[in-house]
Parts: structure tokens; C-alpha cells; sequence
């Protein structure tokens, strides 16, 4: 098995042990193991569920050599655990920066108790150079962009921020306010074309599970659009389809699709829009449509109520 296969195939097994988890919540008990590749059959309490698990992206097998790489530098708490990338994320390449993630990673991981989650805060840059004396707004490119209009008429001149090392904010309002204000403080004295930079932190959600053995690392090569518009709705196409013909043959069981996608928060997921405006025959054979991201469960479709018949989510 390749470093690439291994780690996609390890990945797998501890989302099981999420959904697992997930349905626990609402089932009581809930015992996962693996039945087949990317099959498994989750028992909770008298119910028996089928699971199938379709990543919506996952990069080529030399990506997923660097995450397997970067996972294999961690030291594994006592349960799983999940490392989820943000949308743009990879793991640091070069020295000390490979370091500090790694070291900002284990701390938060060996922090957690089982079942929770938090963020590790990696130190990166951003960059602010003022264009233009006329004029009192900015331009950001990278995780600052939406938050371009917070700093007109805040500064002096027009400014452009790079933030593109920055892939995640916290939920933390307060947090993205004082990023902000220390930006604006920056602003203060600059000549034209003079360059800044500001210290500050992406945020990587971690996830310690109740169970399971080691980490995976769970993400998309930057510049991968694969979960979006219409490479999302193809690639749903074929995962309700190959997931549809494996669960088939397990007619005794409620049937779930756990797709994995690689969002920076499940509010903002699109996947659920696009499941709707699919051809209803292609969720033949599946009860209920999961969506793995963000180190959440989120229910999307269920088709046939018949998992909730048995003790599970609506």
C-alpha cells in the first residue's frame, strides 16, 4: 500500500468512527467496524446501518504522500484523531515553518480531551503596502478578502493586504476584530509604496475521537476547485452512484452516504444545494446523505425516514 493509499485508507476508518460517534448522539450506543474498502455497518442499539464513505476531492497521490508525510511527523493521542486543512492550507514545506506547524498541531491535539475539538493557531504573515495617498479603503486578497469594506475610512490612502497565507478565521468575532484593528494600526505613518507586515495566526481545526488509533490528515491541494459548482455536482453524480451499488446489497440495513468534503465551515457548505437539484433515481438504494467536514456530521437529505424509524437522525 502506498504512503497516498494509506493515508486516504486510515482517513476513512476514522471518519467511520465520527459517523459512529455522530449517531451515538442520537442513537445511544453505536458500534462501527469495517465490513469492506469504504464500507462499513454501524450497529446502534437493534438498528443495523450500512455505511458508505465518498470524498468529494482528494488530490493526487503525491498530495496525499505530503499529508501522509506531515500526519507521520505528529505524535498520536490515545483516541483517533482528525486534522482538517482549510480550504487553501498545506502542510509547510520548508524549515522552521514545517516545525512550528507540527509543534502547533501536537499542542492543540495533546490538549484535547476525547470527543472535542479546537483550533491550532499556526503563526504565518500578512502583508499590508500602501498604493496611493487619495482615498480610504483597501483591497485584500486571500482569507481577509471578505472583510475588505470593515476597514474603509479607517485608513489613510488605498491599501493592498496580502493575506493569502491566511485560510481560516476563528468563529470568535472579537478575534477577527482585534486582527483587524492591528492592520488599521499598521496603516499608521506609511509612505507611499512602503511595505508592512503584520503577525498574526491561521486557524486548523483538530478533532480527538472517542476511539480509533492514530491521525489522519484531511485536505485539498491549494487552488483546488474540485468541491465547487460544477466539478461538485459530477463528482455527487458519481459518488451517489458508486456508493448506490455498494449499499444495494445490504437491504436489511438503513443505507448511508457519508461524503467528505473540505469546507472551512459547514454553514457555508454547497453540497447540499447541489444534492437537491439532482435526478431523484440516482438515490436509489440510500436512506440518508451525510455531509464529514469542518470536524462536524451534518445531515443533508433523508430520503426515506427509514434510519430514523430505527433510533437515528431525522
Amino acid at each position: 500500500m502506498t504512503a497516498s493509499t494509506e493515508n486516504e485508507a486510515h482517513a476513512r476508518d476514522l471518519l467511520a468512527l465520527l459517523f459512529g460517534e455522530w449517531l451515538a448522539g442520537v442513537a445511544g450506543t453505536a458500534d462501527v467496524t469495517p465490513a469492506e474498502p469504504g464500507l462499513y455497518l454501524a450497529r446502534a442499539g437493534d438498528a443495523l446501518v450500512a455505511l458508505a464513505i465518498e470524498p468529494l476531492g482528494s488530490g493526487p497521490e503525491a498530495w496525499q504522500a505530503e499529508l501522509q508525510a506531515f500526519a507521520a511527523r505528529l505524535t498520536p493521542p490515545e483516541n483517533g484523531a482528525l486534522v482538517w486543512l482549510p480550504p487553501g492550507a498545506a502542510p509547510p514545506r520548508d524549515e522552521p515553518a514545517q516545525t512550528e506547524a507540527v509543534a502547533a498541531v501536537q499542542r492543540t491535539l495533546e490538549a484535547l480531551q476525547p470527543g472535542e475539538t479546537a483550533d491550532a493557531r499556526l503563526p504565518i504573515a500578512i502583508s499590508v503596502r500602501k498604493r496611493d495617498e487619495a482615498g480610504a479603503y483597501v483591497s485584500a486578497f486571500g482569507g481577509l478578502a471578505p472583510y475588505w469594506a470593515q476597514f474603509t475610512d479607517r485608513v489613510r490612502g488605498y491599501y493592498q493586504i496580502d493575506s493569502n497565507a491566511l485560510h481560516r478565521l476563528p468563529d470568535d468575532e472579537a478575534t477577527i476584530k482585534t486582527l483587524i484593528d492591528r492592520i488599521v494600526a499598521a496603516t499608521e505613518g506609511m509612505r507611499l509604496d512602503e511595505l508592512r507586515v503584520v503577525e498574526a495566526e491561521d486557524y486548523w481545526r483538530m478533532q480527538r475521537l472517542r476511539s480509533g488509533q492514530g491521525v489522519a490528515v484531511l485536505g485539498l491541494p491549494p487552488g483546488d476547485e474540485s468541491e465547487q459548482g460544477a466539478p461538485l455536482r459530477r463528482r455527487l453524480r458519481e459518488a451517489l452512484s458508486e456508493a448506490g451499488q455498494r449499499l444495494r446489497q445490504h437491504e436489511e440495513a438503513a443505507r448511508a452516504l457519508l461524503l467528505v468534503g473540505h469546507y472551512a465551515s459547514v454553514q457555508n457548505e454547497p453540497v447540499g444545494t447541489a444534492l437537491r437539484g439532482l435526478d431523484p433515481a440516482l438515490f436509489a438504494g440510500i436512506d440518508l446523505v451525510a455531509l464529514a467536514a469542518d470536524a462536524t456530521i451534518k445531515p443533508l437529505l433523508d430520503i426515506t425516514r427509514r434510519i430514523a424509524r430505527r433510533g437515528a437522525p431525522a
